[in-house]
């Protein structure tokens, strides 16, 4: 494999998923005029796809990606209660 084709292969996997999460949020926005349900769904799904793919490239074990999970998940609780008040006090 040359080097443009691995350059080529790393783009498609890296834009790919990202396109595909874009254009089901964009359709879905478009239908319902904003759903925080769907946007705390894409938020979380995309840092774990994100965090996941990292640790997995820097070899990290399922065991400290299991550990890892909870942390991550309370950050995005955190996070989804943080934009409710900011976004009530709009």
């Amino acid at each position: 494999m040359s080097l443009m084709q691995f350059s080529g292969a790393c783009w498609w996997s890296g834009c790919s998923p990202t396109l595909f999460i874009a254009t089901l949020t964009w359709f879905e926005f478009r239908r319902v005029r904003f759903n925080f349900n769907v946007f705390f769904f894409v938020a979380v799904f995309v840092d774990l796809l994100f965090w996941f793919s990292a640790n997995q490239r820097a070899g990290i074990s399922f065991r400290r990606w299991r550990r890892a999970a909870g942390n991550l998940i309370a950050g995005s609780i955190i996070r989804r209660l943080f934009l409710r008040r900011v976004l009530r006090d709009l």
